[in-house]
């Protein structure tokens, strides 16, 4: 979250996603934008990383985003197993 906050601080918008977003692999053009822009040197993958234990981007318009993750258990305080959402 800390690299889309960059970014939007130097390009006044988030980058910009179909409806249905991408995954986060570190070549997406997300990915590529974060990391050409300075905000990131490399992009994080869920340790899983395959079927829904990935890290999905969705940002339509660039005024907001929707980074989607799964947890595979419980194991963090607060955060029970399944999807999450995140956002700025």
């Amino acid at each position: 979250q800390d690299a889309f906050a960059i970014y939007v601080t130097n390009a006044r918008t988030y980058p910009t996603t179909d409806a249905q977003g991408v995954y986060l692999r570190g070549s997406d053009a997300v990915s590529v934008a974060l990391a050409s822009a300075g905000a990131i040197q490399s992009i994080p993958t869920d340790p899983a990383n395959s079927g829904n234990f990935r890290y999905r981007y969705t940002a339509i318009d660039g005024s907001t985003y929707t980074l989607t993750y799964e947890l595979e258990t419980s194991a963090i305080p607060g955060k029970s197993a399944g999807q999450h959402q995140a956002g700025p």
